[in-house]
């Protein structure tokens, strides 16, 4: 199991998402992975979405429960998809409780706020950010969810050079940046340049007033 899918299924967790199609995802993993550990799982989702999305092989080993407080008492592992009323969710006992819904200005107190953005350029990467522990990790999802260690070829090539730099010497300007890239690789500076260009779009790197740090 990745570090992320035993980081989100174990305590209290709100992730967020604008996919859709994330969260019905993350969803069916989490309830597959407390199922092998032998839990009853109980779904709190009024939307009825996860009734229709989930797996045939999880919807025969869940409870669903429209009544999130009967839930939050009787269940040690409970999953709440889109649900409104979040402050609720803050008197919930349940020893295991992971909240999948849209981003917002509220979270409930006491809850690991995990974040899924997906990469643009791409149908099946994401990168999963948990702000308050400093942690952003890549991730490929789909049947199962796989880190994704470095992007392939050149590019890889490139993003190891430059994160090698960074221990070092922390954030880069963009024009050392780019200078590495062409040293190290043997390449031109466009040639680099388009590589530096192609790691920040694909979320390896971001750009902030002229310096460059991991995304």
């Amino acid at each position: 199991m990745s570090e992320v899918l035993q980081r989100i299924s174990s305590g209290r967790v709100v992730v967020s998402s604008r996919s859709v199609n994330a969260l019905a995802k993350l969803s069916a993993l989490v309830l597959r992975e407390w199922i092998k550990r032998g839990a009853s799982p109980v779904v709190v989702d009024n939307s009825g979405v996860l009734a229709r999305y989930l797996p045939l092989d999880v919807l025969g080993s869940v409870e669903f429960s429209t009544n999130l407080e009967e839930a939050c008492a009787g269940g040690k592992h409970v999953l709440v998809y889109g649900f409104a009323g979040l402050r609720l969710l803050e008197r919930c006992a349940a020893k295991n409780i992971v909240v999948f819904t849209a981003p917002r200005s509220y979270y409930p107190k006491g809850y690991l706020v995990v974040y899924f953005s997906r990469v643009s350029s791409t149908l099946s990467e994401y990168v999963f950010k948990i702000p308050q522990e400093g942690l952003s990790i890549r991730v490929r999802l789909g049947e199962e969810l796989g880190v994704v260690e470095k992007p392939p070829g050149t590019y890889g090539r490139a993003y190891e050079v430059l994160k090698s730099a960074m221990s070092d010497y922390g954030e880069l300007t963009v024009k050392d940046a780019v200078r590495l890239i062409s040293l190290e690789l043997g390449i031109d500076k466009q040639r680099a340049r388009n590589i530096l260009v192609w790691l920040t779009r694909r979320k390896y790197f971001k750009v902030a007033r002229g310096r460059l740090s991991l995304a």
